[in-house]
Protein backbone atom coordinates (compact mmCIF):
# COMPACT_ATOMS: atom_id res chain seq x y z
CA UNK A 1 0.00 0.00 0.00
CA UNK A 2 1.17 3.54 -0.71
CA UNK A 3 1.21 6.29 1.92
CA UNK A 4 1.30 10.07 1.67
CA UNK A 5 2.21 12.80 4.12
CA UNK A 6 -0.73 14.99 5.07
CA UNK A 7 -0.45 18.77 5.51
CA UNK A 8 -2.70 21.79 5.77
CA UNK A 9 -3.20 23.47 2.41
CA UNK A 10 -1.27 26.66 1.72
CA UNK A 11 -3.29 27.52 -1.40
CA UNK A 12 -7.02 27.72 -2.22
CA UNK A 13 -7.79 28.82 1.34
CA UNK A 14 -8.93 32.37 0.59
CA UNK A 15 -7.35 35.80 0.49
CA UNK A 16 -6.16 35.71 4.08
CA UNK A 17 -3.38 33.26 3.33
CA UNK A 18 -1.86 30.62 5.56
CA UNK A 19 -2.76 29.91 8.31
CA UNK A 20 -6.47 30.63 8.08
CA UNK A 21 -6.71 31.29 11.82
CA UNK A 22 -4.11 33.43 13.56
CA UNK A 23 -6.04 34.35 16.69
CA UNK A 24 -8.32 32.81 19.34
CA UNK A 25 -11.10 34.01 21.61
CA UNK A 26 -11.02 32.68 25.18
CA UNK A 27 -13.89 32.51 27.66
CA UNK A 28 -13.80 35.00 30.57
CA UNK A 29 -11.30 33.88 33.20
CA UNK A 30 -9.53 31.54 30.81
CA UNK A 31 -5.85 31.89 29.82
CA UNK A 32 -3.35 30.00 27.67
CA UNK A 33 -1.63 28.98 30.91
CA UNK A 34 -4.55 26.82 32.08
CA UNK A 35 -3.68 23.18 32.77
CA UNK A 36 -6.07 21.95 30.07
CA UNK A 37 -5.04 24.40 27.34
CA UNK A 38 -4.27 22.74 24.03
CA UNK A 39 -0.57 23.64 24.22
CA UNK A 40 -0.25 20.92 26.90
CA UNK A 41 -1.34 18.28 24.39
CA UNK A 42 1.46 15.76 23.70
CA UNK A 43 2.24 14.12 20.36
CA UNK A 44 2.59 10.61 21.78
CA UNK A 45 -0.24 10.23 24.31
CA UNK A 46 -3.85 11.09 24.98
CA UNK A 47 -4.42 13.66 27.72
CA UNK A 48 -6.28 13.09 30.97
CA UNK A 49 -8.21 16.29 30.19
CA UNK A 50 -10.37 17.59 27.37
CA UNK A 51 -8.06 19.99 25.47
CA UNK A 52 -9.30 23.57 25.54
CA UNK A 53 -8.56 26.04 22.75
CA UNK A 54 -11.39 28.51 23.06
CA UNK A 55 -12.79 29.64 19.72
CA UNK A 56 -10.57 30.00 16.68
CA UNK A 57 -10.98 33.27 14.78
CA UNK A 58 -10.63 32.95 11.02
CA UNK A 59 -9.22 35.83 9.04
CA UNK A 60 -11.80 37.89 7.15
CA UNK A 61 -10.53 36.75 3.76
CA UNK A 62 -10.12 33.10 4.72
CA UNK A 63 -12.18 30.38 3.08
CA UNK A 64 -14.09 27.91 5.26
CA UNK A 65 -12.63 24.50 4.38
CA UNK A 66 -12.83 20.96 5.79
CA UNK A 67 -9.38 21.34 7.37
CA UNK A 68 -8.69 24.67 9.07
CA UNK A 69 -5.07 25.73 9.58
CA UNK A 70 -4.42 27.55 12.84
CA UNK A 71 -1.32 29.27 14.20
CA UNK A 72 -2.20 28.17 17.74
CA UNK A 73 -2.33 24.44 16.89
CA UNK A 74 0.93 22.49 17.08
CA UNK A 75 -0.50 19.00 17.67
CA UNK A 76 -3.21 17.45 15.50
CA UNK A 77 -5.52 18.88 12.84
CA UNK A 78 -8.70 20.94 13.01
CA UNK A 79 -11.21 19.21 10.74
CA UNK A 80 -14.95 19.15 10.03
CA UNK A 81 -17.44 16.56 11.21
CA UNK A 82 -17.53 15.41 7.58
CA UNK A 83 -13.83 14.51 7.74
CA UNK A 84 -14.32 12.80 11.11
CA UNK A 85 -17.11 10.66 9.66
CA UNK A 86 -14.92 9.62 6.71
CA UNK A 87 -12.06 8.70 9.03
CA UNK A 88 -14.31 6.59 11.25
CA UNK A 89 -14.92 4.28 8.29
CA UNK A 90 -11.22 3.35 8.25
CA UNK A 91 -8.63 1.86 10.59
CA UNK A 92 -7.57 4.95 12.51
CA UNK A 93 -6.15 3.09 15.53
CA UNK A 94 -5.49 5.40 18.46
CA UNK A 95 -7.12 8.59 17.22
CA UNK A 96 -9.43 10.85 19.22
CA UNK A 97 -11.63 13.78 18.20
CA UNK A 98 -12.31 16.77 20.47
CA UNK A 99 -15.05 19.28 19.71
CA UNK A 100 -13.71 22.55 18.34
CA UNK A 101 -15.42 25.74 17.21
CA UNK A 102 -14.40 28.78 15.22
CA UNK A 103 -15.81 32.12 14.12
CA UNK A 104 -15.72 33.58 10.65
CA UNK A 105 -17.22 36.97 9.81
CA UNK A 106 -19.30 36.83 12.99
CA UNK A 107 -20.72 33.37 12.34
CA UNK A 108 -20.00 30.57 14.84
CA UNK A 109 -19.16 27.11 13.45
CA UNK A 110 -19.47 24.26 15.96
CA UNK A 111 -19.32 21.26 13.62
CA UNK A 112 -15.52 20.90 13.80
CA UNK A 113 -13.03 18.81 15.78
CA UNK A 114 -9.44 18.66 16.84
CA UNK A 115 -8.09 15.39 15.43
CA UNK A 116 -5.40 13.90 17.69
CA UNK A 117 -3.64 10.79 16.37
CA UNK A 118 -0.93 9.02 18.39
CA UNK A 119 -0.39 6.00 16.11
CA UNK A 120 3.38 5.50 15.83
CA UNK A 121 4.62 3.03 13.20
CA UNK A 122 8.34 3.50 13.88
CA UNK A 123 8.65 0.04 15.45
CA UNK A 124 7.20 -1.51 12.27
CA UNK A 125 10.09 -0.24 10.13
CA UNK A 126 12.66 -2.71 8.86
CA UNK A 127 15.56 -0.28 8.96
CA UNK A 128 18.19 -2.46 7.29
CA UNK A 129 15.87 -2.89 4.32
CA UNK A 130 14.99 0.81 4.09
CA UNK A 131 16.94 3.67 2.55
CA UNK A 132 17.92 7.03 4.02
CA UNK A 133 20.01 10.02 3.00
CA UNK A 134 22.29 12.49 4.72
CA UNK A 135 21.58 16.15 4.00
CA UNK A 136 23.61 19.34 4.00
CA UNK A 137 23.17 22.76 2.44
CA UNK A 138 25.84 24.62 0.50
CA UNK A 139 25.23 27.99 -1.16
CA UNK A 140 21.50 27.45 -0.58
CA UNK A 141 21.64 24.15 -2.48
CA UNK A 142 20.55 20.86 -0.91
CA UNK A 143 23.21 18.16 -1.17
CA UNK A 144 22.38 14.55 -0.31
CA UNK A 145 24.19 11.23 0.06
CA UNK A 146 22.51 7.85 0.45
CA UNK A 147 23.06 6.21 3.82
CA UNK A 148 22.17 2.71 4.98
CA UNK A 149 20.99 2.36 8.58
CA UNK A 150 20.89 -0.91 10.51
CA UNK A 151 18.32 -0.06 13.20
CA UNK A 152 16.51 2.72 15.05
CA UNK A 153 19.40 3.30 17.45
CA UNK A 154 21.76 4.00 14.55
CA UNK A 155 19.22 6.30 12.92
CA UNK A 156 18.83 8.25 16.16
CA UNK A 157 22.63 8.49 16.47
CA UNK A 158 22.81 10.23 13.09
CA UNK A 159 19.79 12.41 13.89
CA UNK A 160 21.10 13.67 17.23
CA UNK A 161 24.80 13.94 16.41
CA UNK A 162 24.37 15.94 13.21
CA UNK A 163 21.79 18.42 14.44
CA UNK A 164 24.46 20.86 15.69
CA UNK A 165 26.78 20.57 12.69
CA UNK A 166 27.74 23.74 10.88
CA UNK A 167 27.38 24.58 7.20
CA UNK A 168 29.45 22.31 5.02
CA UNK A 169 29.00 19.27 7.29
CA UNK A 170 26.19 16.73 7.07
CA UNK A 171 23.40 18.33 9.07
CA UNK A 172 20.49 15.87 9.10
CA UNK A 173 19.22 12.50 7.98
CA UNK A 174 15.89 11.76 6.32
CA UNK A 175 14.08 8.74 4.87
CA UNK A 176 13.89 8.04 1.15
CA UNK A 177 12.22 4.63 1.20
CA UNK A 178 10.59 3.02 4.24
CA UNK A 179 10.07 -0.74 4.25
CA UNK A 180 7.76 -2.19 6.87
CA UNK A 181 8.41 -5.58 8.44
CA UNK A 182 6.68 -8.51 6.77
CA UNK A 183 3.04 -8.72 7.81
CA UNK A 184 3.17 -5.38 9.65
CA UNK A 185 0.70 -2.83 8.31
CA UNK A 186 0.15 0.52 10.04
CA UNK A 187 -3.29 2.12 10.48
CA UNK A 188 -4.67 4.37 7.74
CA UNK A 189 -3.30 7.41 9.61
CA UNK A 190 -0.04 7.32 11.56
CA UNK A 191 3.32 8.89 12.38
CA UNK A 192 6.87 7.57 12.33
CA UNK A 193 7.61 9.83 15.27
CA UNK A 194 11.30 9.13 15.88
CA UNK A 195 12.07 9.41 12.15
CA UNK A 196 10.22 12.60 11.17
CA UNK A 197 7.37 14.87 12.26
CA UNK A 198 4.95 14.20 9.41
CA UNK A 199 1.50 12.64 9.55
CA UNK A 200 0.93 9.91 6.97
CA UNK A 201 -2.27 8.51 5.49
CA UNK A 202 -2.89 5.45 3.33
CA UNK A 203 -3.67 5.53 -0.36
CA UNK A 204 -7.23 4.39 0.31
CA UNK A 205 -7.83 7.19 2.80
CA UNK A 206 -6.34 9.73 0.38
CA UNK A 207 -8.67 8.37 -2.32
CA UNK A 208 -11.64 8.78 0.04
CA UNK A 209 -10.67 12.40 0.75
CA UNK A 210 -10.36 13.11 -2.96
CA UNK A 211 -13.65 11.35 -3.82
CA UNK A 212 -15.46 13.40 -1.17
CA UNK A 213 -13.69 16.60 -2.30
CA UNK A 214 -12.26 17.31 1.15
CA UNK A 215 -10.76 20.80 1.19
CA UNK A 216 -7.98 22.52 3.11
CA UNK A 217 -5.33 19.79 2.77
CA UNK A 218 -2.41 18.89 0.55
CA UNK A 219 -0.11 15.88 0.30
CA UNK A 220 3.66 16.39 0.60
CA UNK A 221 4.98 19.93 0.72
CA UNK A 222 5.88 21.43 -2.62
CA UNK A 223 9.65 21.10 -3.20
CA UNK A 224 9.93 18.85 -0.15
CA UNK A 225 11.26 15.33 0.01
CA UNK A 226 8.73 12.58 -0.69
CA UNK A 227 9.00 9.31 1.26
CA UNK A 228 8.11 6.05 -0.46
CA UNK A 229 6.79 3.07 1.51
CA UNK A 230 6.49 -0.65 0.87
Amino acid sequence: MEYYSLHYATTKIGRGGYPQSQDIELEPGRTVHDSDFVWRLMHDRFPSFNPYLGTLILQEGAAVTDFISAATISVGFVCSNRVRDILLEYNIGETHFYEQSFKHKGQLYTNYNLLHCINNATRLIEFDNSLFQLVRYQNNNKIVKEQMVMDLDEYLWYKHNMSSNTSGDWQSIEPIHIHFKTGKIPPDIFHIREVDNKTYISQRLKTAFEFNKVTGIMYDWIDRHHVEFT
